[in-house]
């Protein structure tokens, strides 16, 4: 059963993108009776609540502690989603740099805000409501992660693999593989002119380019070189 539609905030200003369509599925169907599943149904069919919230931090969730997980909710929700842009934003973020999401969602505006994770679990996505009695805790969490500088070697690093990681994925959806002749080439040059487009970015920014916009000029570097 749908439990509701989340829209995710990432950025701040004019940098600010949102990720739409994260449908939240509930598979937790033990309390229900069969009645109670046929009613669910119809009302599914004919509402959906839809939930907006923000992007906090990136965590990894081998070092998030088990009391910060909401007890009450048995099953985590599992993620669908019509979007491609958000299929790849979490293929790329989650999924390809092996790490997870908090997130602050906003329900209502008479419901309190909720805190919570998504992760990949085998090869979906799955959403788990945190705990807000740790709010404090997972605030120290993301403040600790954010006080310690990341190097401009390391940032140069994550920058060239992410630009890489969205070369290849741009080629492998256009049914190029790397036993194509013409594979190392267009790779290449893809790289070489992305980097040029973001020179001015790469300076100032000290190669914290937006997720999405490097994607965005990558997508577009590839129809222009391949003529799709």
């Amino acid at each position: 059963m749908k439990h509701a539609v989340v829209s995710l905030a990432l950025g701040h200003g004019n940098n600010k993108i949102l990720i739409r369509d994260i449908q939240l599925w509930n598979e937790d169907n033990t309390k229900e009776t069969s009645h109670n599943k046929d009613e669910s149904s119809k009302t599914n069919s004919t509402i959906t609540i839809n939930w907006n919230g923000k992007c906090l931090s990136y965590v990894s969730v081998k070092k998030l502690p088990l009391w910060i997980y909401d007890r009450d909710q048995l099953v985590p929700w599992r993620c669908y989603t019509g979007s491609s842009k958000t299929w790849s934003y979490f293929n790329i973020k989650l999924k390809r740099l092996n790490r997870a999401l908090i997130a602050e969602i906003y329900p209502s505006k008479t419901d309190n805000n909720m805190l919570v994770l998504f992760y990949v679990d085998s090869d979906s996505i799955r959403c788990r409501l945190l705990c807000n009695k740790s709010k404090y805790e997972i605030d120290k969490i993301i403040t600790n992660k954010a006080k310690k500088p990341q190097s401009p070697v390391n940032k140069k690093v994550q920058f060239n693999d992410t630009l890489s990681k969205l070369i290849l994925t741009g080629l492998r959806l256009r049914d190029i593989p790397n036993t194509n002749p013409g594979f190392t080439k267009l790779y290449k040059i893809t790289f070489q002119a992305a980097e040029f487009t973001h020179r001015d970015d790469v300076k100032r920014c000290n190669y914290q380019v937006p997720f999405e916009t490097l994607q965005q000029t990558v997508e577009t570097l590839l129809k222009l070189f391949t003529k799709t």
